[in-house]
Order: C-alpha cells, then sequence, then structure tokens
C-alpha cells in the first residue's frame, strides 16, 4: 500500500483513543483492538484503488487506466443554475485543485449525465492513495462510499417497508468499529441513543483520519426518503468533520439543495483543446489525430464535449477503426446510451415521475418536445414559460398530469443528459446536433411530412436527417422535393443548407428512377434561386453548390440517363458556368410516354436545369 504503513497505523491509533475517550461517558467501549480496524482500512483502500484504477463501459475492448485517460476537467465556481443569464462569466478551476484552495473544505461536485463525475472521483483516489506529493499537509486517504449500494434490509414489521440503514452505518461497517453497550442501552426504547453514541464514534474516526470521504452518486439513491436521510447524514457530516473533507457527486438536476460548510461546484464542458488532448491520451498521438480530423467532419463533433460521449465515440474508433460513416448510428447509440445504457451498465435503478416510460417512450417525448421547440420556440434555449407551454401542448400524448412541467423537466435533466438547464430558469438541449435528430424522429413518425411551408423552411438540418434515418431514405427524399419542395419554393441558404447536411447524414439512397428525377428537381430548383438572386448574366453561372451536388449524385443509385431525359425533353438553350462545364436547360415535351412519368401523378416538372455530372452514363442500368 503506498501510504506509509506507520503513518496509516499512527492515525488508527489515535482514532481508536479519540473514539475510545467519548465512549466512557455512556459506559460503552470498542469492541474491537486498532489491529482489526486498521487490517478494515486497509482492505477497503485495496478495494478503493482497485476500482479507481480503471474506467469501464459497454463499448470499451478493454478497460482504460484511470491516469491514462483522464484529463483535468474545469469546474465553474459558480453552477450554471445559479447564473441570471448565459452572458455572465464565471471562473473556473481544475477540479483536483479544489481541495488545495484554502478557502475550500468540503465540496459538492454537481454535473449533468456523462460530465465525467465518477472519472473524477476516481481520479482524486488515484492520487491521494498513490502520489504523496498530493495534498500533503492536508489529507492522507480516500474512503469511498458508492451511495448507490447503501444497504435496504427487509428486517422491519411483517408486511411493512424496508428498512434503508442509510450512510452511518455504512461507514461503521467499513471501518469494522465494533461497539460494546452497557445493558441499560441494549433496550429497544434505547435505540435511539445507541443510533447517538454510534455516529459519534464513526465522526470521531473518520476526522482523526485526516481522509476524504468520497460520497459518489447522491442522485442514485432510488427513493426520495432514503435521499433525504442521506442528505440530513451529509450536513452531520460537513458541520462535524475538520481535520476530513467530504465531496459530495451528484446530477445537476437532482440536487437544489444548500449544506453548511460546503461550497457547490459543477463540472464545464470540455473545451477544444480538453478533447484533443483526450482523444490522444486514449488513442495515441497518430490515431487521435485522425480520430479528431473525422470528428471535425461530422455534425456530432458538439457531442463530444463531455468525457461521456467522447469516450464512447474514442472507444467506437478504437474498436472499428472509424467513426461511423452514417451519422443515425452515432446519434442513436448516444441517445441510447444516455437514456438506458449508462444506468444499466451503473446498475442504478431510478424511480421517477415518468420512470415507467421505456427507454423508446423516453425518447419519443423528447422527440415531439424537440419538434415543439424547434419550431414554435425557434431557438435552442427556451424559458420555463416556453418548457411549460410545451409540455401542455404534448402530454396527453404521453398521459402525462397537468401542471407537471418542471417536475419532468428536472427529472429529464438528471435522468437522460440530452435536456439541460442552460442557466436561471433557461434549458436547452445539451447538443445541438442531438436536438435536430431527435427532431427528425419526430417528423418521420408523423402521418405524413408537414406541409405548412413556414414550418418546413426551419428545419433544412432536420429534414435532411429525416430523409436519412427514415425507412425509405429514397420514397421520403424524393416525396420532400417532388412535393413540398416544389410547391413552397424555399430560398438559396435552405437548399444550401438541406444539400450539404445531406452529403454529411448519407442516405442510403436505393436504385429507383423516382430518386432520381427528385436530384434533379433539386438542382433545378437551386439553379433558378441562383438566376433569381443573382445579377450575373444567364448564360455565365456561378455554380457555387456543383461540388456537393456531384456528390450528392454519387449516393443516388437511380440516376437518370440523358438518352432517357430526352424522351421527355428537349434541350432549349445551355448556360456555361464559371468552371466550363455546360448546363443544359430542358422543356419537357407536350407527350410524354406513360412510363416515363414515374408514378400515378405527373411527377415532371416544366423545366429542368441538368449539370451532365448529374447524369448517369450511356447505357448505365441505374438511368435506364
Amino acid at each position: 500500500m503506498p501510504i506509509a504503513d506507520l503513518l496509516l497505523q499512527k492515525l488508527v491509533d489515535l482514532g481508536a483513543e479519540l473514539v475510545s475517550r467519548s465512549l466512557r461517558a455512556s459506559r460503552s467501549r470498542l469492541a474491537v483492538n486498532a489491529d482489526d480496524i486498521d487490517s478494515a482500512i486497509r482492505d477497503h483502500l485495496a478495494q478503493v484503488d482497485r476500482w479507481s484504477s480503471e474506467v469501464s463501459f459497454g463499448d470499451l475492448s478493454a478497460p482504460k487506466r484511470t491516469v491514462q485517460a483522464y484529463i483535468p476537467l474545469e469546474v465553474l465556481l459558480t453552477p450554471r443554475r445559479r447564473r441570471i443569464s448565459d452572458d455572465d462569466s464565471t471562473e473556473s478551476v481544475e477540479l483536483d485543485r479544489l481541495f488545495a484552495l484554502p478557502t475550500v473544505h468540503h465540496v459538492i461536485v454537481l454535473g449533468q449525465p456523462g460530465a465525467g463525475k465518477t472519472t473524477s472521483a476516481k481520479y482524486l483516489c488515484q492520487r491521494l492513495i498513490h502520489d504523496p506529493e498530493f495534498l500533503p499537509d492536508r489529507f492522507r486517504l480516500p474512503l469511498v462510499i458508492r451511495l448507490r449500494e447503501l444497504r435496504v434490509q427487509n428486517v422491519g414489521k411483517v408486511g411493512g417497508p424496508p428498512v434503508f440503514d442509510g450512510l452511518f452505518p455504512a461507514l461503521q461497517e467499513l471501518l469494522r468499529l465494533r461497539l460494546s453497550f452497557p445493558d441499560e442501552l441494549m433496550l429497544e426504547e434505547s435505540d435511539r441513543q445507541r443510533r447517538s453514541i454510534r455516529d459519534q464514534a464513526v465522526l470521531d474516526f473518520i476526522d482523526s483520519l485526516r481522509c476524504v470521504l468520497v460520497l459518489d452518486g447522491w442522485d442514485e439513491i432510488p427513493l426520495k426518503t432514503h435521499r433525504e436521510a442521506v442528505l440530513q447524514e451529509c450536513r452531520t457530516l460537513a458541520s462535524s468533520l475538520q481535520q476530513s473533507a467530504l465531496l459530495l457527486t451528484s446530477r445537476t438536476g437532482e440536487f437544489g439543495y444548500h449544506i453548511e460548510n460546503t461550497a457547490q461546484f459543477e463540472l464545464g464542458a470540455l473545451t477544444t483543446a480538453q478533447v484533443a488532448s483526450f482523444a490522444c491520451r486514449w488513442l495515441g498521438e497518430d490515431e487521435g489525430g485522425r480520430f479528431l480530423s473525422e470528428l471535425q467532419k461530422s455534425p456530432f463533433a458538439d457531442t463530444a464535449l463531455r468525457p461521456l460521449t467522447i469516450a464512447h465515440l474514442c472507444a467506437i474508433f478504437e474498436r472499428e477503426n472509424r467513426i461511423p460513416p452514417r451519422p443515425k448510428t452515432v446519434y442513436r447509440k448516444i441517445v441510447g446510451l444516455l437514456l438506458e445504457d449508462w444506468d444499466v451498465q451503473r446498475s442504478v435503478l431510478r424511480q421517477t415521475a415518468y420512470g415507467g416510460f421505456e427507454p423508446d417512450r423516453k425518447a419519443e417525448f423528447l422527440a415531439h418536445l424537440s419538434y415543439y421547440l424547434t419550431t414554435t420556440v425557434r431557438q435552442s434555449v427556451f424559458s420555463k414559460n416556453d418548457l411549460v407551454r410545451a409540455y401542455e401542448v404534448i402530454r396527453d400524448n404521453f398521459g402525462l398530469p397537468q401542471g407537471e412541467a418542471l417536475r419532468v423537466a428536472n427529472e429529464l435533466e438528471s435522468h437522460t443528459g440530452l435536456f439541460v438547464q442552460a442557466g436561471f430558469e433557461s434549458f436547452e438541449f445539451s447538443h445541438k446536433s442531438i436536438q435536430e435528430y431527435l427532431t427528425a424522429e419526430h417528423i418521420v413518425k408523423l402521418p405524413t411530412i408537414p406541409s405548412d411551408g413556414r414550418i418546413l423552411s426551419l428545419l433544412p438540418n432536420e429534414l435532411a436527417v429525416a430523409s436519412a434515418i427514415s425507412s425509405s431514405p429514397s420514397e421520403y427524399f424524393s416525396e420532400l422535393v417532388l412535393s413540398e419542395f416544389r410547391r413552397h419554393h424555399f430560398r438559396l441558404p435552405f437548399v444550401r443548407t438541406f444539400v450539404n447536411r445531406l452529403l454529411v447524414e448519407k442516405p442510403d439512397f436505393d436504385r429507383s428512377r423516382r430518386v432520381g428525377v427528385a436530384l434533379l428537381v433539386l438542382y433545378s430548383h437551386y439553379v433558378h434561386l441562383v438566376l433569381r438572386d443573382s445579377e450575373q448574366l444567364h448564360f455565365i453561372l456561378v455554380d457555387q453548390l456543383a461540388r456537393e451536388f456531384e456528390q450528392l449524385g454519387q449516393l443516388v443509385g437511380g440516376r437518370l440517363s440523358s438518352e432517357r431525359l430526352l424522351q421527355a425533353y428537349e434541350v432549349r438553350d445551355t448556360l456555361t458556368a464559371v468552371d466550363g462545364l455546360p448546363i443544359v436547360r430542358l422543356a419537357r415535351l407536350k407527350r410524354v410516354r406513360a412510363d416515363l412519368t414515374f408514378g400515378p401523378e405527373r411527377i415532371l416538372p416544366s423545366e429542368l436545369y441538368v449539370r451532365p455530372t448529374l447524369l448517369a452514363a450511356e447505357g448505365d442500368s441505374a438511368g435506364t
């Protein structure tokens, strides 16, 4: 054990003597000797060392050493929920320097799901156990209680509720601090007095150890009554411990309490430099650089701003040697992780107002909420009143009671990490790309594509994602372009965003002719907009999206050939793009064979602008 044997023995002897003196007033005594307690603490430290030495979760091929995976995390000195506006600035400090601050003793570390609370606690334990230069004048060793593991015993009355042991019995068991009471204190009516003596003995002994008492996961205590009991015990610890320190971790949304003699901090998001450092630590310099290059090209780069999500992306990359080419795979994995996998892997049972929801039902609620806020509030950050209105609009679909919007918001923030508090009475989805994905999930589950052009005009990214995640990307994309886009004539910024997002999402288009027509119709719409909005001569065109459309054409298996297209169109004139390639303007023939209408309705527009690179090669079966 890295901690000096003589030092630990000295601390244990001191604690045993202190406890023995305090017990004399009640004629109680220690029923074990100092060597037994010393052995218990050494066993516990060995367990803590094993627990804190590795980071492990389902996607990992093998656990990672904590010191390898950990990067110094910044903690905000003012938690976000206490800031009045988003513009309020706040100082931050590296988490492992908190206990070095002269004004800080007992610490509560808050954070969104996956922000790194437990990993930070593990790193702190590793420093205390293995680094003799870390806080040598203040604290000596870590004691760890994972609060979700507190015992609930079925020793109550028959048919009555189980008995919750609480924190102090767990600490007594950890220390093997056995007490012997006089006969008059062994009566049933003396139970409260025995507990009081026990608690004081635990407090005295822990304080003598000059330890950091890590209480990890207050939010993971399943029952409200049990949480409240532990909260009171934490208040007792914070008011009593002078030589030892308390470190309590919890999800931000579930901890709205104040404990005297503690300071609250909140883990901040990773900076770009920290993401790069994490990737290189995890994957090595060369592979880390390649990972970061791929990550920056993806729409979910912002999801890496929390340790949990970048760890999963790194794990996927390490296992598959790439980030999945289809972003929808990553979206679904992250959403599934935050709704189900994280709690399942940590064996956490949560009981909430919507706790009966299955993970897919939770995702449906979030998707509907995201769609409403995106199309009604029209911004990422929304107020308490916005949330209340959204909740009241959609709650009937989910059987949720009236007037519980804020409670549900708090539960969503606490239990998913997809929905977080942005500041004082303001909320947001944790990542813009996840909000877009959830909105798209709601759109594709509607009976039809929304027909309101004002709503659709707000959703170029979401509609591109919807095309990619739908059960039939070709049909969805074709219907979107050939029906809604032709009806509403969206503006150039919308088309540019839509096309670029399609390239990122990489929909799995099939070889249907209809999707080939949709590609040409979308391109023609774009050229019309360029000609209308520009002052350039119509016979010279600056084709800003030429490369993007050509890349999109490579995704379309059913591109039409010029031979087949000229069975339905005739050439009217030709424009010349700045890159020297022609753009042909076609007019539809008055009579077109029925087999060229591509469906029960005539979907061929009266006019098309065609760039030859968007057509299939002559004789290519895709275009026949």
